[in-house]
């Protein structure tokens, strides 16, 4: 897939980072098996724990679930930890239904607690993955500024850096020739035969593109994306206006001998 320009995503605020969806499956699963199992254990000590014990377990299980996986687990979790309650440790035993209004009260504002500090501790998480997503874009933009301020000739060291910001596999500059497309400068691999074969193709301009391959840049990072690319099209244009410069000074060095 090709994206033709990334100029457009210079300037955007990135949106509210979500989290990673490996933490997100880790909140998940420790939800489906941390009720059953909590479960278990108070079940083993129902006669000798009070039902505020059983529902303080319940939070408590909610909140960390909440901390590694978000809202969504942390709600699914809330949800699970009240029909566990009421169906375990509520009289009737093994019913639905709650012969204790003082019970059904209890119940009630365990998932009001629960829902809510699933909430702050969500919005806690997101700002410390922001924060988190903030340091890594300044260190990858001063890292940017070093390649092209102590460099001659930035390009290798860019690509480098492109490839490493992103954890990319490859990247690699390619430009429309007569008889096709022509890799200049790469760094990792495989390296595409064309852009269109990468999983990212952006324009430097002068029919030459920057081929990226590996997972797909998120959205979040197209502002980081965007100043590599503009620094790889300036020093394209600058090392192309040194080569023609080169070859002139060349040509009349030649007309003068």
């Amino acid at each position: 897939a090709s994206h033709p320009l990334v100029e457009p995503a210079v300037g955007k605020t990135p949106r509210s980072s979500e989290l990673p969806r490996s933490r997100r499956m880790t909140g998940l699963l420790l939800a489906v098996i941390g009720l059953p199992l909590l479960t278990v254990i108070l079940t083993a000590l129902r006669y000798s724990v009070h039902l505020s014990t059983v529902l303080l377990l319940y939070l408590a299980l909610t909140v960390a679930v909440t901390a590694v996986g978000g809202f969504a687990s942390g709600l699914l979790s809330a949800i699970g930890g009240f029909a566990l309650a009421d169906f375990y440790f509520t009289r009737p035993l093994y019913h639905w239904v709650i012969a204790d209004p003082n019970v059904i009260v209890a119940l009630v504002v365990f998932v009001f607690v629960a829902v809510l500090v699933s909430v702050l501790v969500d919005i806690a998480a997101r700002r410390s993955a922001d924060a988190a997503r903030s340091r890594a874009e300044a260190t990858a933009l001063s890292q940017l500024a070093s390649a092209v301020l102590n460099s001659r000739d930035p390009l290798p060291r860019l690509l480098h850096d492109v490839r490493a910001v992103f954890g990319l596999d490859a990247a690699a500059i390619m430009r429309r020739s007569a008889d096709g497309w022509v890799v200049e400068h790469s760094a990792g691999g495989p390296i595409p035969a064309k852009p269109a074969d990468a999983t990212d193709a952006l324009s430097l301009g002068s029919d030459r593109y920057l081929a990226l391959v590996g997972d797909r840049i998120p959205a979040e990072d197209s502002r980081v994306l965007a100043a590599f690319t503009a620094q790889l099209a300036l020093a394209i244009e600058q090392r192309v206006l040194a080569e023609t410069s080169g070859r002139e000074e060349r040509g009349v060095s030649r007309g003068t001998q």
